[in-house]
């Protein structure tokens, strides 16, 4: 019972009797609805770090060590921004960025000299009852990509994008067990040809 509209957003709302009665799409559609829900993600608080003379862009700016523009003052996490060969990367809005970040950061102040290693994008959520694991670079809307779709009634659906042979993205609904497995393969640059037939990532496929 769910529509989704892509590449489409809300232009205009319109209201009747106090209340809102429809919306109006770039795209030029019109939709009765009672309710409209909006949402703009995290949104970083960087109001003191700016007034204590921190590089800010979305976040905190900071190197692979997790180091501000100013001495001995560290950032980690939600509130950070790494910048890696020159640019500033958007920030990673994940438990497993913060915790990695933390380390990092940790180490550093202890005197330690560790850099901050970006793993694949993985994120896991549970939607209508479903349990959803996207990996890597997952986009319907990449270029230059081959998608291997699997859907069984006993594992649920399963997607994996490869670009020039090489695993970069996978998406999994309903069983999602082998989210961390494919993000090995991710970080590790492996081909689908080279994939042996009783590997458990190919074997969803076969």
């Amino acid at each position: 019972g769910v529509t989704l509209r892509l590449e489409d957003e809300i232009v205009e709302m319109a209201t009747r009797k106090g209340a809102v009665a429809g919306v109006t799409t770039r795209q030029g559609a019109q939709i009765p609805c009672q309710t409209v829900g909006m949402a703009t993600g995290i949104v970083a608080d960087t109001d003191l770090p700016r007034r204590a003379g921190l590089e800010v862009e979305k976040g905190i700016v900071v190197d692979e060590m997790m180091r501000t523009n100013r001495p001995d003052i560290y950032a980690a996490g939600d509130c950070s921004q790494v910048r890696r060969n020159g640019r500033v990367l958007p920030g990673e809005l994940l438990w497993y960025v913060a915790a990695d970040m933390g380390r990092v950061a940790g180490a550093n102040m202890a005197g330690g000299e560790e850099t901050y290693l970006h793993r694949p994008f993985l994120n896991c959520a549970e939607f209508y009852g479903l349990d959803f694991c996207g990996v890597g670079r997952i986009d319907p809307a990449q270029k230059g990509v081959k998608e291997l779709v699997s859907s069984r009634i006993e594992h649920g659906t399963a997607r994996v994008v490869l670009q020039d042979d090489m695993i970069i993205g996978a998406c999994f609904l309903g069983d999602i067990r082998l989210g961390d497995i494919a993000r090995g393969a991710i970080a590790r640059g492996v081909r689908w040809s080279e994939l042996p037939d009783n590997h458990p990532l190919r074997a969803r496929f076969g």
